[in-house]
C-alpha cells in the first residue's frame, strides 16, 4: 500500500513539473514574440523619424532623447539606422550629422550606468563614424574615460569611437594612455585591427615612426604589427629596426613585415637567423623560416631542407610549409621524401599536397 502512494505522488509530481514546464514555455514564447514585435515597431518608428530629419521636430528630439536613455533602445535604434544605411545611404549621410549631434545629450545619462551600457553608447558611436560630427571636447573626454575602464568592452569601443572620428591626435594620444598604463592594453589582434579601420593611415604611420622609440616594446611589437597589415612604404625604416633592436619580439615582427613584402636586403639576415638554433629562442629562427617562403634561391633551399629535421615541431613545420609555397620542384626533395626521417617527410608530403591543392583553387 505505501509502496502504491509513494508511486502515485511520485507520479502527480512528475505530472505537475510537466505541466509547469510546458506553461512556462508557452509563456517564454509569447513574451519573446510580443518584445521582437515591440522591437520591430519601435525599429519601423525610428527609421520613419530619421528620414523625416527629427532634428527638425524639437518635441519628438526631446522625446528620443528620453527613450534614448533605455540602453535596449539605443540597440533598437542602431538597428534602425543599419536599415537606413543599407537601403538609403544617400539619406543616411544627409541625416546622419544631425542626429550624431543629438546623441551627444545621451552621454551625461549613460556616464551614470554601468559598464556596458557605457560601452553599448561608444558602440553606437563607433559602427555610426558618430564621432566626425560630434563635439570633441563632449565626447572626447567621455571615451578617454571609458579608455581607463577595467572592462574589456568599454576599452575596446572606445578605442573603435576614436578610430572613427577620423582624428589623428585623438588617436595617438590614446595610444599614449595605453602605452603608460600597460595593464589596460587589449590584445594585439584587437589593437592592430582597430587601427586598421582608421581610414588616416598613410598620415598615421609616419608619426608612429616619430615616436615609436617612445613607446615600450610590447606597444611597439603592435605598431609593427598594424604597419605590417596597412602599408608596403616603410621598408627602410624596418630593415633599419630590424638590423639595429635588440628585442627579440620587435626582430619577428621586423622578419613578418619582410615576410609580407619582399626586399632582398632582409636576406642575408633572415638566412643567417633561419639556421641559428639558440636554446630558447626559436621564434625568431621560425619567423625567418616561414619568411623565407618568399626569397627562392639555392641557399634557401639549402636552409629549409635542413631545418626540416629540426627538433622543434614549429621549426619543421613552417619549413616544409615554406619549401612547398616556393613550389620547390620534388627532384630537388628527393632526399627528403625517400629519406629515412618519416616525420620530414610526412610533414613535408603533407604541405605540398595542400600548396597544390590551394593552386588548384585559386587562392
Amino acid at each position: 500500500m505505501i509502496a502504491q502512494l509513494v508511486i502515485v505522488f511520485y507520479f502527480i509530481v512528475c505530472v505537475g513539473i510537466i505541466i509547469f514546464n510546458c506553461f512556462t514555455e508557452i509563456i517564454s514564447r509569447y513574451r519573446s514574440c510580443v518584445l521582437k514585435r515591440r522591437e520591430q515597431r519601435y525599429c519601423e518608428e525610428y527609421r520613419q523619424l530619421f528620414l523625416d530629419n527629427i532634428t527638425e521636430n524639437k518635441k519628438q528630439e526631446k522625446r528620443l532623447v528620453k527613450e534614448l536613455h533605455s540602453a535596449s533602445r539605443l540597440l533598437t535604434f542602431s538597428e534602425a539606422l543599419s536599415k537606413v544605411e543599407n537601403s538609403m545611404p544617400e539619406q543616411f549621410q544627409q541625416g546622419i550629422a544631425s542626429v550624431s549631434r543629438l546623441m551627444e545629450e545621451l552621454i551625461p545619462v549613460y556616464k551614470r550606468k554601468p559598464d556596458m551600457e557605457k560601452a553599448c553608447l561608444a558602440y553606437v558611436f563607433a559602427i555610426f563614424h558618430m564621432t566626425k560630427f560630434q563635439a570633441k571636447e563632449i565626447v572626447f573626454p567621455f571615451l578617454f574615460d571609458l579608455l581607463g575602464n577595467k572592462s574589456l568592452y568599454c576599452r575596446e569601443n572606445a578605442l573603435r569611437a576614436l578610430y572613427s572620428s577620423e582624428d589623428i591626435q585623438a588617436v595617438m594620444q590614446a595610444l599614449t594612455f595605453l602605452d603608460a598604463n600597460e595593464q589596460l592594453l587589449p590584445h594585439k589582434k584587437i589593437l592592430a585591427d582597430g587601427l586598421l579601420s582608421f581610414d588616416k593611415k598613410e598620415e598615421l604611420i609616419p608619426l608612429l615612426w616619430k615616436k615609436l622609440s617612445e613607446f615600450h616594446p610590447r606597444m611597439q611589437v603592435n605598431l609593427l604589427d598594424y604597419i605590417r597589415y596597412a602599408s608596403s612604404n616603410w621598408k627602410d625604416e624596418m630593415l633599419s629596426m630590424l638590423e639595429t633592436s635588440q628585442d627579440r619580439e620587435i626582430q619577428i615582427a621586423c622578419v613578418r613585415y619582410f615576410g609580407r613584402y619582399q626586399d632582398e636586403r632582409s636576406v642575408s639576415f633572415l638566412l643567417h637567423h633561419a639556421e641559428e638554433e639558440k636554446e630558447g629562442f626559436w621564434e625568431l629562427q621560425n619567423a625567418c623560416i616561414s619568411a623565407l617562403a618568399v626569397y627562392p634561391g639555392p641557399q634557401t633551399l639549402e636552409i629549409l631542407k635542413k631545418e626540416i629535421s629540426s627538433k622543434n615541431w614549429y621549426v619543421r613545420h613552417n619549413a616544409a610549409k615554406s619549401l612547398a609555397v616556393l613550389n620547390t620542384d620534388r627532384d630537388a626533395l628527393a632526399d627528403i621524401l625517400q629519406g629515412n626521417d618519416r616525420y620530414a617527410k610526412e610533414m613535408l608530403e603533407y604541405q605540398l599536397d595542400a600548396a597544390k591543392a590551394q593552386r588548384r583553387a585559386g587562392l
